[in-house]
């Protein structure tokens, strides 16, 4: 059995035993029969237990140590076929003999290429749409979604679902050229579902992220970038910024996806101009994103986080470069992941006193790529510490969900998407772990 199938097989197992404890712990809704039961051993320590299968089941007061471990017991062979069988089809064509390009589209699955968390903690997902308010808005959008991924208590939820957005195929039309536009069958689109939770109980105070999108993308994409991280416990605040969102229908200024294909065919020089633009209502954004969390005016972070918590900037492409000039002396550190800043020169030579992380991809020899590379080079050189990174073999859109997407969709540029995803989230987690002690 191959690593990714023992993986699958772990997961579905966990997750069975989580639902069928679900529905045991349901049917306790006498209190008399639930106290007899907790006075028979007293209440647990700790949060969770583990059994041999892996599963991990959530802490309940109500029932002693015994109590759980003999209802386990009594599921887990029924847990274990359950979700055996559950995984025999996911994995049915998950052999060394097959390689994951080779697998026929009518079978291909996110679970089959989806990274897998490698941190300690359940995580859930929950969102909130923030009003700007007019005497505070300096250049800010007028709403911001924001996208709260974090270690979570509860576990009623289900896995969260993604919707394959339109504008989704419009960007992998514009990857690879050979690109048809068959979009995923219903089988495919009924299992879009990422590593999240679908509800959200934030388990305690831990340090902030705030993630921003690049630009003619959405926070959604970077799902199981953000997750990852969330999984090793930070809360993780995933900005959906309209005027560079190619889906933001909460906000009358959305970048739709005409306006985004009327800007990709403009010349460099208009596009930078408007990526300026873009980039200071990002950072606007970001500003006022911290002064919410510094104000305890997000009611669904955990309570008093936002007096105490360590703040991490960090964003891909236009998010990226929006990220660095939000930086402030209330953030902690920032990282920017490939996003060219196109500074202007009296900038470049100013001094950021919090810790930057830069990774990015491979440039070429014309005269734009060799001036990012100075800009990123100027950075480096003017933090008081920084580290500059570079993924080999891998593409600036490669850090987005859109190579494992357009793997279901036929797409072989799996391997190198996947490659960024794991050494990006092992140098920002290296990054931030060291920051948030």
């Amino acid at each position: 059995m191959n690593p990714i199938e023992e993986d699958l097989i772990r997961r579905s197992k966990r997750q069975a035993a989580i639902e069928l404890y679900q529905a045991y712990i349901e049917q306790l809704d006498n209190e008399s029969a639930a106290k007899d039961l907790s006075q028979q051993e007293g209440n647990m320590s700790g949060r969770s237990i583990s059994v041999d299968s892996t599963a991990v089941v959530p802490y309940d007061p109500t029932l002693p140590h015994v109590a759980i471990k003999t209802f386990l017991e009594a599921v887990t062979d029924k847990a274990f076929k359950d979700a055996m069988a559950l995984a025999r089809y996911e994995t049915e064509y998950l052999n060394p003999e097959t390689p994951l390009e080779e697998i026929p589209l009518k079978h291909r699955r996110l679970c089959q290429v989806l990274p897998p968390l490698t941190g300690p903690h359940l995580i859930g997902r929950s969102s909130l749409i923030l009003d700007v308010p007019d005497s505070k808005n300096r250049g800010s959008n007028d709403k911001i979604e924001v996208e709260i991924i974090a270690p979570t208590r509860n576990v009623k939820g289900n896995r969260t679902l993604m919707e394959m957005l339109p504008v989704y195929y419009r960007v992998i039309k514009s990857m690879r050229s050979d690109y048809t536009e068959d979009p995923l069958s219903i089988q495919q689109s009924q299992t879009l579902h990422t590593q999240s939770l679908d509800q959200l109980d934030p388990v305690e105070s831990m340090p902030i992220l705030i993630f921003s999108h690049g630009m003619g993308v959405e926070s959604a994409i970077y799902r199981p970038l953000v997750e990852e991280l969330a999984s090793h416990g930070f809360i993780v605040l995933n900005l959906n910024h309209p005027a560079s969102s190619n889906h933001a229908t909460f906000s009358k200024e959305a970048l739709d996806g005409d306006a985004w294909d009327k800007l990709r065919s403009s010349s460099l020089e208009e596009e930078d101009k408007v990526a300026e633009e873009m980039s200071a209502k990002g950072t606007a954004n970001i500003q006022f994103v911290v002064e919410q969390i510094r104000n305890e005016n997000i009611a669904k972070l955990p309570k008093g986080c936002g007096r105490t918590n360590k703040i991490i900037l960090a964003g891909h492409s236009l998010g990226g470069a929006s990220s660095v000039e939000a930086v402030t002396n209330q953030i902690a550190g920032c990282i920017n992941l490939d996003g060219r800043l196109a500074r202007k020169e009296e900038k470049r030579s100013a001094k950021m006193e919090a810790p930057v992380l830069i990774l990015r991809t491979e440039y070429g020899e014309t005269e734009r790529d060799k001036e990012t590379i100075r800009e990123f080079e100027d950075l480096s050189k003017n933090s008081a510490r920084s580290t500059l990174k570079i993924i080999e073999g891998v593409k600036h859109n490669d850090f987005t969900m859109y190579p494992i997407l357009d793997w279901l969709v036929g797409g072989t540029h799996l391997k190198e998407g996947l490659k960024a995803h794991t050494e990006a989230t092992q140098e920002m987690l290296k990054f931030m772990k060291a920051i948030g002690k």
